[in-house]
């Protein structure tokens, strides 16, 4: 991954994904990959399909759960920030939520993409060592607002 901030925002990104040979990149008014440029809009599922880390997927389906009542949640784990947020852009998740500390530089690349695309990443809620993030697609932001995840330490 690869970013470019101005004044502490995030306005050009790029992942790679090697295994499946794509790069994706994005310049906040400028332009984006040809890739991302010809995305399908995904419908809105019954579920909420949310992607969550590895490490912490059982905690966040709680927190998720709490959120988005009464939709129901379907919480997938993986690895990588790149990774979760491109499946967001993809369409293949709906939201990625993460709840733990996070450095600027993993999320910065995702970010500038998500904002090229017109999509958000929102705080919900800080608390001392904990930050709950939300990345939003922008099929998705007027089903979402507002943002409600709280997460107490």
């Amino acid at each position: 991954m690869a970013c470019i901030a101005v004044k502490g925002v995030p306005v050009a990104g790029v992942i790679r994904k090697p295994f499946d040979d794509e790069t994706y990149w994005a310049w906040v008014g400028h332009g984006t990959s040809d890739n991302l440029a010809h995305l399908a809009v995904s419908k809105e599922t019954e579920k909420l399909r949310v992607i969550v880390s590895l490490s912490h997927a059982g905690e966040v389906k709680d927190i998720a759960e709490r959120a988005f009542a009464p939709r129901a949640v379907e919480v997938t784990g993986a690895g990588g920030s790149g990774f979760k947020t491109m499946e967001v852009i993809k369409g293949t998740q709906d939201v990625y939520v993460h709840t733990t500390l996070i450095k600027k530089w993993d999320i910065c690349s995702g970010d500038a993409i998500l904002r090229a695309l017109g999509g958000s990443r929102r705080i919900c809620a800080a608390r001392r060592s904990t930050i709950c993030t939300i990345w939003i697609p922008r099929r998705n932001t007027d089903s979402l607002q507002p943002c409600t995840i709280t997460k107490h330490t």
